[in-house]
């Protein structure tokens, strides 16, 4: 049977707890210290799309006490970042929170995109801001991101899953919901999802096989209504 793949460690009810990363490829107890130790700093998980960077830092934020209604939670896309800054929202999210003790955080999704000059003056917001909020940023490609914000973050690579790993995470998650699926099968067809260009699978192909497996095994297990000649 494939070696399981961990979830992010943590505490029992945190969501961090439930992300499902590629263990080998993530510094899953270093993550965890964000959601669970009240870490502040700078946070950059790079990798391909669909891979579950988003939805990570979004999970560590929610364990951090932050929701979207907050004032002092501002979660953007690289393409709004530069509307965003001259409206001066993001320092008066960071202020704010400071003030009423509450851990500001900022997420940027797709930070690649930003422009030289605007990744310049994300790295004077780091400075000013790292050891008071929580500032999570995420990218498709690191080599878009300048070396001075690499040098401030803790970059952490997230990877796709080969159809083994995918197969441990699908089993693990029907075994929960105490579906038993031979994993043999499961890697099966998690290698017949992977394209002619492709080496691994995103996160949100592993998420909807999980979800066909699941159903095509509550038809082949539900009893079948009875037929009549009429």
């Amino acid at each position: 049977m494939p070696k399981r793949i961990r979830t992010v460690p943590g505490s029992k009810n945190g969501r961090s707890r439930r992300i499902v990363l590629n263990s080998s490829a993530i510094k899953t107890l270093e993550l965890a210290t964000y959601a669970y130790n009240q870490l502040n700093g700078c946070v950059l998980l790079h990798g391909a799309y669909g891979t579950g960077k988003s939805t990570a830092v979004e999970m560590i934020a929610r364990d951090r006490g932050a929701t979207k209604s907050d004032i002092q939670y501002v979660h953007i896309n690289g393409s709004q970042f530069n509307d965003v800054r001259k409206s001066g929202l993001l320092h008066n999210a960071m202020q704010w929170g400071v003030i009423n003790h509450q851990t500001p955080v900022l997420i940027v999704d797709e930070a690649d995109v930003l422009s030289k000059d605007i990744q310049l003056w994300l790295r004077s917001f780091i400075d000013e801001w790292q050891h008071r909020a929580l500032i999570m940023l995420t990218s498709n490609y690191i080599g878009n991101i300048d070396g001075s914000i690499r040098d401030r973050c803790d970059c952490m690579e997230v990877r796709g899953f080969t159809p083994a790993q995918a197969a441990s995470v699908i089993v693990t998650v029907l075994e929960n919901h105490q579906l038993r699926i031979n994993a043999r099968l499961v890697e099966q067809q998690a290698a017949l999802e992977l394209t002619s260009s492709d080496s691994t699978l995103s996160l949100r192909t592993v998420g909807r096989l999980c979800d066909k497996i699941a159903l095509d095994s509550q038809k082949f297990n539900s009893p079948q209504p009875a037929l009549k000649l009429v």
